[in-house]
């Protein structure tokens, strides 16, 4: 598909992505919220299954990563844009300076990824996975359980075409 016809389908239809477009990191321990609201532009007043739309920063203020910080419970998950898994963690580690008591977990390898984007998205989402997606709101996460095997999966609406996007995960296993 042409880079031009990906584009049509983005905004008039809806394109579907296999594979992470994301790096996807759980930081959790009484430390998290120290850590991530160090590295945020974004403040990070979250109850649990938000998200926010965030950046981290390099030190003279040009962009590292684009950023979607969620609240799971107690934990964070993060679900950046940019840099690969090792840049990352080496940015939250050097940024941890009064946030010791945190643990970083990239979940990217261990995760089957797809990405529904389009303004015909959430058809497709509630054709496949039931109605009860179709209420979620604008960056929200959902965990629900799937198939015959009842897989965990987690559902994040959001995406590079505003509210018409969906991130869908499940363990490899």
């Amino acid at each position: 598909m042409s880079p031009l016809e990906e584009a049509r389908a983005v905004r008039t239809r809806t394109a579907v992505y296999e594979g992470p477009r994301y790096l996807h990191w759980r930081v959790s321990g009484e430390g998290a919220f120290a850590l991530l609201d160090r590295v945020s532009t974004a403040a990070l007043r979250l109850q649990h299954a938000q998200l926010r739309q965030s950046l981290f920063l390099n030190d003279d203020g040009t962009v590292f990563a684009d950023v979607l910080v969620g609240r799971a419970d107690e934990d964070y998950v993060l679900f950046t844009e940019g840099p690969d898994a090792a840049a990352l963690e080496g940015f939250l580690r050097r940024h941890a300076v009064g946030a010791s008591d945190f643990t970083l977990l990239d979940l990217t390898p261990s995760q089957r990824s797809l990405s529904l984007t389009g303004p015909w998205a959430w058809e497709l989402l509630g054709e496949a996975f039931g109605p009860e997606l179709l209420g979620m709101p604008y960056l929200s996460m959902f965990k629900l359980t799937f198939g015959l095997q009842a897989v965990p999966l987690l559902v994040v609406r959001a995406g590079t075409t505003g509210e018409f996007g969906y991130a869908l995960s499940a363990d490899r296993s």
